[in-house]
C-alpha cells in the first residue's frame, strides 16, 4: 500500500474567497430551439437566469422594401470589404438566389451569412475574368461553382440512371408502375431524382403491405401516408362490401429508407393501374401528398424534383410529352431555371398542377376518373373499372373462404 505524503503547498479553501466585484453584466446566449427546450426542461437553474428569450425568423416577406434594403447590404458589404459593386442583373441575381433560398416566391432569406459568401464569390469571379463590375453572369458562375464541387452524388445517380443500372423510363406505358419524385439532401445541397414505384395485385385479404415498412425501411410519415391510402380507398370502393385484396407497393432499388408521404398521390394512381389493368405513362411523373378525400396537398421540394425528372428527359431527348404535376398549392414555389421555363415556353415539356386525385389521374392514366352512380358505387371511368375489380376479387376470395 502507498500512502501518498501531505503537500507543503496546501492553501486553506478560507483564503480563497476574494471579495465580491459589483458588476452591471447582460449575458446574451444564442443557438437553435432544440438546445434551448433542452436547458429549459433539463437545468432548473437555467429558466431562473435566463428568462427573457426572443425567437428570430429565417426568412421574411419578399416586399419591395426588403429588396430595397437587400440592395443596401450588398452596397454596404462592397464597401467594407473593398469588393467589385454589382450592376442591375447582378443584384437581381442575388436577389433572386435568396428567394429561391426559401423555396417559394413569398418569401426572401434572412441568412445573410450565406448571402454575404456569394456577393464574395461573385465579386472573385468577375475579377478573375477582369471585368470592372458584377453582373449575372458572375453570379451564375459562383454558384455554378459550388454546385460542382458538391454534386457527386446527384451525378453519380444521373450516370446510374442514363446507363440503365437505376431502372428509370421516360417513354411508353406500363401496368402498375409510376414514376415518383424524391429529393437528396446532402447538407450543402439538394437535388432531386425520379424514382419507381410499383404495384402489384392479387387475390386474397392481406391488404395494401408496405414493402418498404416490412423491410423497416420505411419512416413513420410515409407510414402515415400509406395508412391515407388504405382509408382513401374503402371510401371510395368498400361501399357494399369490404375491401378483400393482396396488394404491395414499392419504392424499387430503394437501399436508404424512405420517409414523407410526398408520393402518396403516385402510390394511389400505381395501385390503381394495377387493379383496373390501365397502364401509367412513363413519360410523366408525380409528386403530391393526399388526404383521404383525394384532395392533393402541397410539398416540399418542387423546384429540385421537377428539375431532376427535366435533366433525365433532356438527356434522353424531350418528345414534347414530358411533364411533371404538381399539387397547385405549390405553383407560387416554383423557381425554376432559364432552361425548363425555354422548354416550358416551345412546349417540349410541361408542369401540370392538379389539387385532386382525379386530375392526376386523367393525366397520368388517359382516362376520366369516373362518377359514382345512385348507389354510390362507380359506374364509369377508372373508378368504374376499378370497383368492377375489386368485386371480382371479393367474389373469388369470398369463394375460396366458402370452399375451405
Amino acid at each position: 500500500m502507498l500512502e501518498m505524503p501531505t503537500s507543503y503547498f496546501q492553501i486553506s479553501q478560507t483564503l480563497l474567497k476574494p471579495e465580491s466585484i459589483d458588476l452591471n453584466v447582460k449575458v446574451i446566449m444564442i443557438g437553435d430551439a432544440d438546445v434551448y427546450h433542452t436547458l429549459y426542461f433539463g437545468e432548473e437553474d437555467f429558466k431562473k437566469i435566463f428568462k427573457v428569450n426572443a425567437e428570430f425568423d429565417y426568412e421574411t416577406q419578399r416586399s419591395g422594401e426588403m429588396i430595397h434594403n437587400y440592395s443596401h447590404f450588398i452596397h454596404q458589404l462592397c464597401e467594407q470589404e473593398s469588393l467589385l459593386h454589382f450592376d442591375r442583373s447582378g443584384v437581381a441575381a442575388i436577389i433572386e438566389w435568396a428567394v429561391k433560398h426559401t423555396d417559394t416566391q413569398r418569401k426572401i432569406t434572412l441568412q445573410f451569412s450565406d448571402v454575404a459568401d456569394l456577393i464574395r464569390k461573385s465579386s472573385f469571379f468577375t475579377r478573375k475574368d477582369g471585368s470592372p463590375i458584377v453582373a449575372k453572369t458572375h453570379v451564375n458562375k459562383a454558384l455554378n461553382a459550388r454546385l460542382k464541387r458538391n454534386d457527386i452524388l446527384d451525378e453519380k445517380i444521373r450516370e446510374q440512371i442514363l446507363n440503365g443500372l437505376l431502372m428509370i423510363e421516360t417513354s411508353g406505358t406500363r401496368l402498375g408502375q409510376i414514376n415518383g419524385l424524391t429529393v437528396y439532401d446532402t447538407g450543402l445541397v439538394s437535388f432531386g431524382k425520379p424514382a419507381r414505384i410499383t404495384a402489384t395485385v392479387g387475390v386474397g385479404s392481406t391488404d395494401i403491405i408496405n414493402i418498404e415498412r416490412e423491410a423497416d425501411m420505411s419512416g413513420k410519415i410515409h407510414n402515415k401516408g400509406m395508412l391515407i391510402l388504405n382509408g382513401f380507398l374503402r371510401e371510395r370502393f368498400a361501399i357494399h362490401h369490404p375491401l378483400t385484396l393482396s396488394a404491395s407497393i414499392c419504392f424499387e432499388q430503394s437501399y436508404g429508407g424512405i420517409d414523407g408521404d410526398s408520393a402518396t398521390a403516385a402510390e394511389v394512381i400505381a395501385l390503381l393501374s394495377a387493379i383496373s389493368g390501365i397502364e401509367v405513362k412513363q413519360y410523366l411523373s408525380i409528386t403530391g401528398s393526399m388526404n383521404q378525400k383525394g384532395d392533393i396537398q402541397p410539398i416540399g421540394g418542387v423546384n429540385e424534383k421537377i428539375s431532376g425528372f427535366y435533366e433525365l428527359c433532356m438527356a434522353n431527348g424531350l418528345n414534347g410529352h414530358h411533364g411533371v404535376l404538381i399539387p397547385s398549392q405549390n405553383v407560387n414555389d416554383l423557381i425554376l431555371n432559364e432552361h425548363i421555363i425555354e422548354s416550358v415556353k416551345k412546349g417540349q415539356f410541361h408542369i401540370y398542377s392538379i389539387s385532386t386525385i382525379e386530375q392526376a389521374i386523367e393525366l397520368m392514366l388517359g382516362k376520366p376518373a369516373g362518377k359514382k352512380g345512385e348507389d354510390g358505387v362507380y359506374k364509369t371511368g377508372v373508378f368504374g373499372i376499378t370497383a368492377n375489380r375489386l368485386a371480382e376479387l371479393y367474389k373469388k376470395s369470398d369463394s375460396k373462404k366458402s370452399a375451405q
